[in-house]
């Protein structure tokens, strides 16, 4: 098997098999998620390929990881959340 990642794209090749995946987001990204009101900046750290080509992302704050989809991450900080904590 032969697995080559480039500009967000992974390809699997096993003789006649293959797939081709488009994340939207790569290790080392920061993100920030959609519904937290700290709006603390997260690192990705894992991406999981699950059964119907759904992508996960684990995500890093200090210590702490979770595991969320592409939807539920932003590439910038929503200020009007964070400043609605308040």
């Amino acid at each position: 098997m032969r697995i080559s990642v480039s500009n967000s794209i992974l390809h699997l090749d096993d003789t006649m098999k293959g797939m081709i995946i488009e994340n939207e987001y790569d290790i080392g990204d920061t993100v920030y998620l959609k519904t937290d009101i700290e709006q603390y900046a997260r690192l990705v750290t894992a991406i999981t390929i699950r059964t119907g080509d759904n992508i996960m992302y684990e995500v890093s704050c200090g210590s702490t990881s979770s595991n969320h989809y592409g939807f539920e991450m932003a590439r910038e900080r929503n200020v009007v959340l964070k400043n609605q904590e308040a």
